[in-house]
């Protein structure tokens, strides 16, 4: 079944099997190099998180952190929730401009 799936090569399970599907605990099978996400958040409120095994359900929870921070005229805003809709597209420039909404 495993080998149906290209999850192995030559009978072993690969580097990408076991960073999107592994256990924590088979974290030491892939060093030297670490085996994490890491989300950090700059600003007033600075904070991290790391994320491991497996990055197949980790890569949501790490999503779900994700926040989209613009400052327009000198206010931060978050773009947290918010759709292509509530943002206008600045022809000269070439970019979608949140801050002429």
């Amino acid at each position: 079944m495993l080998s149906r799936a290209h999850l192995t090569a030559d009978g072993q399970l690969t580097r990408t099997t076991l960073l999107l599907l592994g256990k924590q605990e088979v974290s030491f099978l892939l060093s030297p190099h670490p085996v994490q996400m890491t989300w950090k958040l700059q600003g007033t409120e600075p904070a991290y998180e790391h994320f491991g095994l497996p990055f197949l359900l980790n890569t949501s929870m790490l999503y779900q952190k994700i926040r989209n921070i613009i400052e327009c005229h000198g206010v931060m805003q978050s773009l947290s929730g918010t759709s292509n809709d509530n943002v206008e597209y600045d022809r000269h420039h070439g970019i979608w401009d949140p801050c002429n909404v």
